[in-house]
């Protein structure tokens, strides 16, 4: 089994109705399932006219991920296109736990040029989001 269908089958066990999601809270995963073995440039920021390229986004989000001030760095999967193969699963949310301002998330995720940072959850609790540390917030920054 490939890294696609590995991840597919987390996204699934997390009551996910495919292709697209109509009953959010959508599904997490973490950087390492969604970035690993993904070269569908179009799966994250696919609105950008500059792509970064994943692994800029990749490599960025893990760096915030390993600072002091975050607790983790997480993926929203929205949407799967089971019947293409190449076409790895959507995102157009990150969410980003940590006792840092919406100030200063914005300026780590500046040269991935997301639309809007934005505290709290887009949609409901996801089932498996992590307990939020005391001291913590969640912002999700997304691409449209």
């Amino acid at each position: 089994m490939g890294k696609r269908e590995e991840l597919i089958e987390k996204i699934r066990a997390q009551g996910f109705v495919l292709p697209i999601a109509q009953n959010p809270p959508f599904p997490l995963v973490s950087l390492e399932d969604f970035f690993l073995g993904n070269e569908d440039d179009g799966s994250i920021g696919c609105n950008l006219l500059e792509h970064p390229g994943l692994e800029q986004f990749f490599e960025r989000l893990k760096f915030i991920r390993e600072r002091q001030d975050v607790q983790d760095v997480l993926v929203a999967v929205i949407e799967i296109e089971e019947d293409f193969p190449d076409m790895w699963p959507f995102s157009d949310h990150i969410y980003i736990i940590t006792s840092a301002s919406r100030t200063e998330v914005e300026n780590w995720l500046a040269e991935l040029q997301p639309d809007e940072v934005v505290e709290g959850w887009a949609t409901e609790k996801p089932s498996n989001a992590p307990e939020i540390l005391p001291g913590f917030n969640i912002f999700h920054a997304w691409w449209d």
